[in-house]
């Protein structure tokens, strides 16, 4: 700052160097005061003293910056660098009384600033070289930033008003037109801006002098004037490259000081010529349209124009409507339909195509969409309606809808024949499947085994087939239903794996397997479905690869407190697919070519499955693959988080796996009835049962198992559910209804019907397990282990329960310790005993649903209630069962179930 440099020489004049900077406090307080930063330069050492001030202006602490004159120089931009140093040169060889320059200093946070650097030479030596010099750094950010603000808003008034689509005029304060932009100018067909500038608004013939008083007098004003650009011409007013009539709207309002002084006028005009014509061409329209349409007042409603269309439609003439409501006309069929057509159009400010329905003069009736908006002019507004006939289109509609219900109905009819279908197909493939396991135990030749061996290999493709036909029936009729159960995905994985183990080994196929480490191990979901998919992409993956390797990845792609997406890769070294047929592999019936098909087999509905199943499970299912190289199947499921872990040793997607104890040895004979229609079936179970060293009875159908059970206490009944004369379910119902209050035998269904809505009614007959056919020996296997584990007469139940003196014990506790009344302890006892029977059988559906976290939640409520009632022993079982639970004892839960069931019936 020259000004100040000038100060600072004149004081070092004054009183001099030494005594100046004796004064430090003074010299500290100017400089802070001064909001510059100021340096002081020792020219013949290159010593440099910066203020604080100068070094807080570039981000730095006072430490932080030596005393040598490299501090300032090598923070220079190198760009400015070359100005700075001449500008100091010329200083030095006193071309110019004072140093100026304008550059960026580099600050800490490596960004640049702008500064104004001033100074002077304020000691010379004797021969005349500079000694000393003191300058001051200013910084410019918001000058500069001021300066760029007063540009841009400068510009943006320039470009809104140049850019404009309407035409603008601006006028000083007299009334001289100063300035016009580029709309107005073509609007008038301006050759040359200089040739109008000037014109005087208070001397134009086309403003009323009406509206030149009140523009005097500070108002605003609005004005139509048909603009003749012809006398323009002849006048030779200015030059214009137009011709012919032009019609304004001129709005002109005065600009005004904060004072309230007129400082100028601002006029817009707009051509409004085309706008005349649209309203002789929009009557045409009006007239013309085939739809009804209606101009009504804003305010009441009354109709002051209609179309022929609507005179045609309603059967009214014109004389009949004009000036009337339409409610006057009783056109509404529907009164409530007129207030809400109103209540929409007071909040929305429009109505688009509301349907109403509609009477005609005649009372004929119709259906009209209802459409309406505001239609505005210069003098006043109205409401525009207009009318579209769907009367024939609501009546196709109809047709449609019931046409649609008709399809469905067969669609359905078909879904429900393929499901009968594959049961009456299930149920002699059980037969063979049954006898081909038989078969193989025993002693065969190399040759018969061979022979049994492609039986059973061909009776399962045919399942197989049996069962994609089945879930695509299941499918179509919306009736495929998903589990949320927890489950491993790793034991999915190995479950999967374990199916093409022997064909990938056969073929010497390599198999990696990747799951991702933070992949929790349990997860809730439906793992038959996702199995399902597992096991499609990689048989897949096995039939059309013959060498290489097949990679399995389970990556984990997002996670919250209560979903996973979890997506699975099956890559292999295949035959490929080309890639004209990626586009419908996933369609019903599709594969890639038909020598695929002749050579691999196959019905086309496997992968179309898989993606129906991937969909159901949130996800999404894609491919990519190289011809020859091989293909790479992904897909992805949202699943749910499981909290139950800490309960679970155990898989749930098998509920046999409860109590099943692998190499426990059993010993015990058991006593089963095997109720089946059906001879070949009959006869299968028969010989897996006899494996398994137990005595079978036969029946072949509900009514002769009711005169079984009459004759004989069997363990397990293994019933088949469609049979004449009784079926299994109404079978069920009948020994349980004989049961009620003694002993409790357990059922097994056998069904081909492998629908989910089987499996409900199964269980709510009474049932307690299901297996669908064909079965296996591994099922059959694992029911009875099942039931071995958890068989009651090995059970030891307690002894005693409870009897009227324990009742009287539990009273007399609290009467003595909670001071009831002892009447109004007895009746809170037997109503608690009545509540404890629903809370027994509910905690009993929740161990055998394995809803253990559940379970252990009640028993928790059911310990607190029993131990405040003084109920000991009951407090004292279920917190034993609870504790049982949380370590995992599952062969003890059957045990406390059969306490509690004595208990109550003790209490009976």
């Amino acid at each position: 700052m020259d000004q100040n440099a000038n100060h600072i020489d004149n004081t070092y004049r004054e009183v001099g160097f030494k005594e100046l900077f004796e004064e430090k406090e003074l010299w500290r307080l100017a400089v802070e005061g001064s909001g510059m930063g100021v340096w002081d330069w020792n020219i013949s050492t290159n010593k440099v003293f910066y203020s604080e001030q100068w070094k807080k202006m570039i981000g730095f602490e006072p430490n932080e910056i030596s005393d040598s004159l490299d501090e300032w120089e090598k923070r220079v931009h190198p760009d400015d660098k070359t100005k700075v140093l001449e500008d100091i040169n010329n200083h030095f060889n006193k071309k110019t009384y004072n140093y100026e320059n304008e550059h960026r200093i580099l600050c800490k946070d490596g960004t640049y600033k702008w500064i104004s650097d001033k100074g002077k030479i304020v000691s010379w030596s004797e021969d005349g070289k500079p000694v000393r010099m003191i300058g001051t750094h200013t910084d410019l950010t918001r000058h500069f930033e001021l300066q760029k603000q007063i540009i841009e808003t400068d510009e943006k008034f320039r470009n809104i008003f140049q850019q404009s689509p309407v035409a603008i005029e601006l006028y000083d304060s007299d009334g001289k037109l100063i300035a016009v932009n580029k709309a107005c100018l073509e609007m008038f067909g301006v050759v040359d801006i200089n040739e109008v500038l000037g014109f005087d608004l208070f001397q134009d013939p086309n403003v009323p002098d009406s509206n030149k008083s009140k523009l005097l007098k500070g108002e605003a004003v609005r004005h139509e004037c048909v603009f003749s650009l012809d006398i323009v011409r002849e006048l030779e007013l200015y030059r214009t490259t137009k011709s012919g009539v032009i019609i304004l709207d001129w709005v002109i309002a005065p600009l005004k000081s904060e004072f309230g002084a007129i400082t100028g006028y601002l006029a817009q005009i707009q051509d409004i010529s085309k706008l005349q014509m649209a309203n002789g061409k929009f009557r045409k329209a009006f007239e013309c349209c085939p739809s009804p349409m209606m101009i009504t007042t804003v305010e009441k409603g009354e109709l002051i124009e209609v179309n022929s269309a609507f005179l045609n439609a309603m059967d009214f003439t014109k004389a009949e409507v004009t000036g009337k409501t339409l409610r006057e006309l009783n056109i509404y069929k529907d009164d409530n339909c007129r207030s809400k057509i109103l209540e929409k159009l007071k909040t929305d400010g429009y109505i688009k195509e509301v349907e109403v329905n509609i009477s005609t003069k005649h009372g004929k009736e119709l259906i009209f969409l209802f459409s309406a908006d505001y239609l505005d002019t210069f003098e006043k507004k109205f409401l525009l309606i207009v009318l579209f006939d769907i009367t024939e289109r609501k009546k196709t509609e109809a047709e449609l809808k019931a046409a649609k219900l008709s399809a469905e109905t067969t669609n359905m009819a078909k879904s429900i024949f393929l499901a009968n279908m594959s049961h009456e197909i299930r149920t002699p493939m059980n037969g063979i499947c049954g006898l081909l396991a038989c078969l193989s135990e025993t002693k065969l030749t190399k040759e018969q085994k061979e022979f049994v061996d492609d039986a059973r290999k061909a009776s399962t493709e045919l399942l197989n087939i049996v069962n994609d036909i089945l879930d695509f029936s299941k499918i179509e009729s919306g009736k495929l239903r998903f589990e949320e159960i927890s489950f491993s995905i790793r034991m999915i994985i190995d479950d999967a794996i374990s199916l093409i183990k022997p064909t990938v080994t056969s073929k010497g196929i390599e198999l990696q397997i990747y799951v991702d480490a933070g992949l929790p191990v349990w997860v809730v979901g439906d793992p038959y479905r996702l199995k399902q998919v597992l096991n499609n992409l990689l048989n897949n993956a096995v039939k059309f690869t013959d060498k290489g390797k097949i990679d399995i990845q389970v990556k984990l792609l997002e996670e919250s407190c209560e979903q996973l997406v979890v997506q699975f890769d099956i890559q292999d070294t295949g035959i490929g697919i080309h890639e004209e047929y990626m586009d419908n592999l996933f369609d019903l019936f599709t594969q890639a070519d038909e020598s695929v098909t002749r050579k691999y087999g196959g019905t086309g509905l496997g992968l179309a499955i898989c993606s129906e199943l991937v969909q159901m499970m949130n996800g999404t299912i894609h491919v990519e693959s190289i011809p020859g190289r091989g293909s790479c199947f992904s897909f992805t499921a949202v699943l749910g988080r499981s909290y139950e872990v800490e309960l679970m040793n155990f898989s749930q997607t098998n509920q046999n796996e409860l109590s099943l104890i692998e190499n426990q040895k059993h010993t015990g004979i058991l006593r089963l009835l095997v109720v089946d229609d059906n001879e070949m079936n009959r006869k299968v179970a028969l010989s897996m049962l006899k494996q398994e060293n137990a005595v079978c009875d036969l029946a072949f159908n509900g009514l002769e198992a009711l005169k079984a059970c009459e004759d004989k206490d069997y363990d397990i009944i293994f019933m088949d559910c469609q049979m004449p004369v009784m079926d299994g379910l109404a079978a069920t119902e009948a020994i349980r209804a004989r049961e009620y209050g003694g002993k409790h035998t357990f059922i097994v269904a056998m069904t081909a019907n492998a629908l989910k809505e089987e499996w409900e009614k199964c269980i709510s007959s009474g049932m307690d397990g299901y297996i669908s056919k064909p079965f296996s020996m591994a099922e059959i296997k694992n029911i009875l282990d099942n039931y071995r584990n958890i068989n009651r007469r090995d059970l030891k139940p307690c002894s005693k329960g409870i009897d009227s003196d324990e009742i009287d014990t539990v009273i007399d506790r609290l009467v003595d310790e909670v001071q009831f009344k002892p009447s109004e302890a007895r009746n809170t006892i037997h109503e608690y005993i009545g509540e404890l029977k629903n809370e027994i059988s509910e905690l009993s559906t929740l161990i055998r649903s394995n809803r253990y976290k559940e379970a252990v939640m009640l028993l928790h409520k059911l310990k607190g209630t029993t131990g405040n009632l003084r109920m000991q022993r009951l407090h004292v079982i279920f917190s034993e069962f609870e504790e049982a639970i949380q370590n995992n004892k599952s062969n003890d839960y059957a045990t406390y179930l059969l306490r509690f069931e004595n208990y109550i019936e003790k209490v009976d």
